[in-house]
């Protein structure tokens, strides 16, 4: 049996930020991250990490807050960050625990 612990927030007010292997550049030394906001509200601040194949944080960069694409334009932002060894996986996490969309869109492998 399923029960609902108390109200859900609509899905249709939530951010939801994402990134895509094509969005993840790794070259001299460095990542970039192209993150996006794909979600009805705008996201609030975050960060951007990179983990190890363990899921240890290795490095973070703080994410600027992004603004909901309501005008149907791409809503974003670059991150750069110093990419250590042993760096597999770029992920995104919000400030404050905010409540996304989705989450599944991320996290991606490092090429």
């Amino acid at each position: 049996d399923f029960a609902l612990s108390g109200p859900e927030q609509d899905l249709t007010r939530r951010p939801d930020l994402a990134i895509a292997a094509r969005d993840v550049v790794r070259a001299r030394g460095r990542v970039d991250v192209t993150v996006h906001n794909i979600g009805s509200v705008p996201a609030p601040t975050g960060r951007v990490r990179l983990l190890s194949a363990e899921g240890a944080v290795l490095v973070e960069a703080p994410l600027p807050a992004i603004a909901a694409p309501l005008d149907l334009k791409p809503k974003r932002t670059k991150v750069t960050l110093k990419a250590p060894a042993g760096a597999v996986s770029v992920d995104l996490v919000l400030d404050g625990g905010v409540a996304e969309v989705r989450v599944d869109n991320n996290k991606v492998m490092l090429r």
